[in-house]
């Protein structure tokens, strides 16, 4: 999914004319993502810790400028074209004050905001590969409610107080408008490539922590044969839930596929580990 969103972003600027249609450089911009991604993880874990420091840093970069753009239009009194007037007041005087729908509006929005923060269990993944474990480990994991306030909530209750919520446009992302506001040109092709990096990061992550817990799945195995039934058994539900939509039926005829490859892998693994066990075996009977 990150790559597709890789290359849909792509295709901001290689298809601007017709953005429905995928074209095939960012097809290929997306299949190059993958390619770069997979061959530096597999080369050495120093080189997914250098992708993402670099890729945070842009991240970074952009947020804190969106911050100190923020707060500079709220003290000098900027007006919006719609004739709103910039003010910290916009975060508890306008219409509904603070949950403005409720408590049921907090928790519709809680649950899709809880999805932002997938990612922070790497900290617990990069463990075994760190060198000071007993001492960065604590110190980054510390820091996280730190950055969630910074990143997060420092960054929302700044675009509130410049474009009041009831104003927003979902249609416009906020970041574009802020940045629009402020007079920055090309401003949508700076925030695109920021979010095109975020993407390439999220699929250099699941590079990251999927390999490593399919390593150590197949090194510890917990649960035995049970885990293999689990297993089973949620391919089934997912079988069950894409025929619940038009779109998602679309992809059904995929799955099957996937139940042969893992199958022809397993039976492939499972003929190697015995191989494997025999020949041990014999070499200590002699």
């Amino acid at each position: 999914a990150d790559v597709i969103a890789v290359a849909g972003y792509g295709n901001f600027w290689v298809n601007a004319d017709t953005p429905g249609q995928m074209s095939m450089t960012a097809i290929l911009l997306s299949v190059v993502t993958f390619v770069v991604l997979l061959g530096l993880n597999l080369l050495t874990v120093k080189f997914f810790g250098e992708i993402e420091f670099w890729f945070a840093i842009i991240k970074i970069v952009a947020i804190v400028a969106l911050i100190v753009m923020g707060v500079t239009l709220v003290l000098i009194g900027f007006t919006s074209p719609e004739g709103t007037r910039a003010s910290f007041s916009h975060l508890w005087a306008r219409p509904g004050g603070i949950f403005p729908t409720g408590m049921s509006g907090f928790f519709a929005g809680f649950q899709i905001a809880v999805f932002a923060f997938v990612g922070i269990e790497l900290v617990g993944t990069t463990a075994a590969e760190t060198a000071d474990p007993e001492r960065t480990l604590p110190k980054a994991i510390n820091s996280i409610p730190i950055r969630v306030v910074l990143f997060y909530v420092l960054s929302l209750a700044v675009i509130m107080m410049v474009t009041p919520w009831d104003e927003v446009d979902p249609a416009v992302s906020p970041f574009v408008n802020m940045f629009a506001l402020a007079g920055i040109v090309g401003a949508a092709s700076i925030m695109n490539f920021v979010v095109l990096t975020s993407a390439a990061s999220s699929a250099n992550s699941g590079i990251f922590s999927t390999s490593r817990m399919l390593y150590g799945l197949a090194h510890r195995m917990p649960g035995g044969v049970v885990m293999c039934w689990v297993v089973l058994a949620f391919f089934l539900f997912v079988l069950v839930l894409l025929t619940q939509e038009a779109d998602t039926r679309q992809a059904l005829p995929v799955t099957p596929l996937w139940f042969l490859l893992l199958g022809a892998g397993w039976v492939g693994v499972r003929g190697k580990v015995r191989d494997d066990d025999t020949t041990t075996m014999g070499i200590q009977d002699r």
